[in-house]
């Protein structure tokens, strides 16, 4: 996955049980810059309180980050509720949204038409 940073920082959100983050973080090719984990943070998305200690980790707005993720409600309508973007991660090609990405491969060709001014391209 070269060059995936492309000038951004990375956060992580995730409603995981706490047993099973190791075994996902010893999947992930990189690291994160900002890690908020339910089980850690003590709520779950889309509680605005998660999305914010991401924020917050990383130095940023709300409307300087970019949620990517796969559940329409929590990963999408959360985050906006909240003041930051958010594309939906629909890899079975089914969304509310017109627009959405397919796999994780699309986003740099997303960010290139649709990144906020604040996000580097």
């Amino acid at each position: 996955m070269s060059g995936y940073r492309q000038g951004l920082q990375l956060g992580l959100c995730s409603n995981l049980a706490e047993p099973y983050a190791p075994p996902v973080l010893s999947l992930l090719p990189f690291e994160f810059d900002a890690y908020a984990w339910s089980f850690e943070v003590g709520v779950v998305k889309p509680d605005h309180r998660i999305y914010s200690t991401v924020w917050q980790s990383l130095a940023l707005s709300p409307g300087e980050v970019l949620m990517v993720g796969d559940t329409y409600e929590a990963d999408c309508l959360g985050p906006r509720r909240v003041g930051m973007h958010a594309i939906h991660l629909a890899r079975n090609l089914a969304s509310p949204d017109p627009r959405f990405l397919r796999s994780l491969c699309d986003l740099p060709a997303y960010l290139a038409l649709h990144a906020p001014p604040s996000v580097p391209q």
